[in-house]
């Protein structure tokens, strides 16, 4: 399996049994990313592969990122998908993916995020809150997607509010959901989907999304 990759931005590739991840450079696309690096700049050279050791054995070829535990690519998530934020469990540190900032309003009965503007999925198609308000209400309808419990929660409505707005609303305030919302948990990260390509897959649980689209720093080339 090869993952192109769309931006100057430290990745992994994983190999296990035969099967490898290669990773390559676009170099055009990484103006249009989400991703934000942290710490000092630094000259990274566009291309080349690399290969990581990954102990769950065979790879399915399934990039479903909301498919059953064990079931998709294992490792490959947070390559080629991304959530609003990213938030690191052991100190709380959020670093912005997707969404650039956020604020509760209406004491405590709503959250609105703001999202990252010149960002394309990796077919060119630019990134909206439409596609931000599109997955939490496809979770909804597809409750067994939903991994995080998000809508077993207060939340009530998702809306995009503008092209760089989404809305979140809820019945009581419940701010500790924010982290399942912005980022999901270590096991199960809430990743974005791509409203133009997931509106029309009416059994996403057994999707397997071979060729998918993403915002993530790599693509999947081949399997």
């Amino acid at each position: 399996m090869k993952l192109h990759r769309r931006e100057k931005w430290l990745g992994a590739v994983m190999a296990a049994a035969g099967l490898s991840l290669t990773l390559v450079c676009l170099p055009s696309a990484g103006a249009s990313m989400g991703v934000v690096t942290t710490g000092a700049a630094r000259a990274i050279t566009p291309g080349g592969t690399f290969y990581a050791a990954q102990p769950w054995g065979l790879l399915p070829d399934n990039f479903n990122p909301y498919a059953p535990s064990g079931a998709n690519a294992a490792g490959t998530k947070s390559c080629i998908y991304q959530s609003l934020f990213y938030i690191n469990s052991v100190n709380g540190a959020e670093t912005p993916l997707l969404g650039t900032n956020y604020k509760w309003t209406g004491n405590g009965l709503k959250l609105v995020v703001t999202t990252r503007s010149g960002v394309k999925w990796s077919d060119g198609t630019s990134f909206t809150a439409s596609d931000v308000a599109f997955t939490f209400n496809y979770l909804k309808a597809n409750p067994t997607l939903d991994l995080n419990g998000i809508w077993k929660s207060s939340l009530k409505s998702v809306r995009a509010a503008s092209a760089n707005t989404v809305v979140f609303r809820f019945s009581t305030p419940d701010t500790p959901e924010q982290v399942a919302i912005l980022y999901g948990t270590d096991g199960a990260q809430t990743d974005i989907l791509p409203q133009h390509i997931w509106a029309s897959v009416t059994s996403p649980a057994t999707y397997t999304n071979a060729t998918p689209v993403v915002t993530g720093p790599f693509t999947v080339s081949s399997f």
